[in-house]
Parts: C-alpha cells; sequence; structure tokens
C-alpha cells in the first residue's frame, strides 16, 4: 500500500510539474511572437532609415568637397548610421524556463539547443563586438 501511495504520489507531481512547463511553453511561444514582431518593425522602419544615413555617409566620403556643409549634421549622421542594431529580445519566460529547471523536462534537445541558441546569441554576439570596440592602452 505505502509502494502505490509513493508511486501516486510520484505520479501527481511529475503530471503537476508538466502542466507547469506546458503554461511555461506557451508563455515562451507568446514572447518569441512578440520578438518575431519586434524583428519586422525594425525591418520595416529601422533599418532602412540606418541603410539611407549609410549610403548618405558613403556618398559624402567618396565626394570631392573638402569642407563639411554642416558639421553637428554630419556627426548626427555618422553616429545614427553606426548604431549598434541591438535588438532588445524579451527573454522573461525564457529565463524563467531556465530558473525553474524546466528546459531541463524538454524531451527535444535540439529544441532545448535552439531556444538556448536563439535567446543567448544576440548577448554573446554584442558582448564580442563591445570587447572589440573598448579602449585600449596606447
Amino acid at each position: 500500500g505505502v509502494l502505490v501511495a509513493l508511486g501516486v504520489d510520484q505520479w501527481r507531481s511529475d503530471r503537476d510539474e508538466f502542466a507547469r512547463l506546458e503554461v511555461s511553453i506557451q508563455a515562451l511561444e507568446a514572447e518569441l511572437e512578440g520578438n518575431i514582431k519586434s524583428i519586422e518593425v525594425i525591418q520595416q522602419r529601422a533599418l532602412p532609415l540606418k541603410i539611407q544615413r549609410l549610403q548618405r555617409l558613403i556618398s559624402f566620403l567618396e565626394s570631392d568637397e573638402p569642407t563639411l556643409v554642416d558639421e553637428a549634421d554630419f556627426l548626427s549622421e555618422v553616429l545614427r548610421s553606426t548604431t549598434d542594431a541591438d535588438i532588445w529580445f524579451s527573454r522573461n519566460q525564457y529565463d524563467a524556463l531556465l530558473s525553474e529547471g524546466g528546459i531541463k523536462l524538454l524531451s527535444n534537445r535540439d529544441l532545448e539547443f535552439d531556444l538556448s541558441g536563439l535567446f543567448q546569441s544576440n548577448t554573446v554576439l554584442m558582448d564580442q563586438a563591445l570587447s572589440l570596440r573598448a579602449d585600449y592602452q596606447s
């Protein structure tokens, strides 16, 4: 009887854990959909402006005019055209899934690696770019 009771208790515990995982996965799916919408906004609005600024900057640098018409405007264009396009992904649900240990419950290891790569790669790449731009001792 004790073994049956322990088995039923373990079954309930596992069922509750997987129910929480399912809720977390649904929240993670909503988070990913929000991130996709952010990417679409960046592609439609920010990227064309960035390309336009870079083209104006290239045109100026390739021109034969040795003087600047408006230095402040020129510097503003340089700064805006070279700003990092760091996409601020929402990752609250992913971090919650990690901290709760729910990610370990996924039976699909490829999905686990894909999620990890998706949420970690942007940070890793930006950290590398920042370290490359760091001030160096002369």
